[in-house]
């Protein structure tokens, strides 16, 4: 923004005339001296353009909250979606210590069953469960692979 610094005068020269209407030269009533008004000019230019740096500043600098608040809010785990993975990981722990616990004995000595159902189950179950583990394990490399 540029001040005209005539038409400044001007004004300062009207606004003198109306508040002591008798002095024929205004200058006398403008206690201001003219390197005082013209150091104000400066430093008015300098704020201004300051002031119009900073609004450039703060757009960029809210631009760029949004894009993280929009990448923030895609990362974001819905609710629903959040208590789902809980309760698969507390059903995962459960059946980790039944294999843990149970399972392994069951499938290495048939005496420990009530059974031989039992323990015919406990071996498939035991199959089944290494072929999902090896499943997962391939596809989570897969993955790997792919990405690295």
């Amino acid at each position: 923004m540029t001040i005209d610094k005539a038409k400044l005068m001007a004004s300062a020269e009207r606004a003198a005339l109306k508040q002591r209407p008798g002095v024929s030269d205004p200058i006398i009533c403008i206690p201001v001296a003219a390197t005082d008004v013209l150091a104000l000019l400066a430093e008015i230019e300098r704020l201004t353009e300051q002031n119009e740096n900073l609004l450039e500043c703060r757009s960029a600098v809210n631009a760029s909250v949004a894009l993280e608040n929009e990448a923030l809010r895609k990362e974001r785990v819905p609710a629903g979606l959040y208590r789902e993975l809980v309760a698969l990981r507390e059903l995962r722990d459960q059946a980790k210590s039944y294999v843990d616990g149970y399972l392994q004995d069951e499938v290495e000595d048939a005496d420990s069953c009530i059974s031989e159902e039992q323990h015919l189950s406990a071996a498939a179950l035991s199959e089944s469960l290494m072929d999902a583990f090896e499943a997962h394990w391939d596809a989570a490399m897969a993955k790997e692979v792919s990405h690295g």
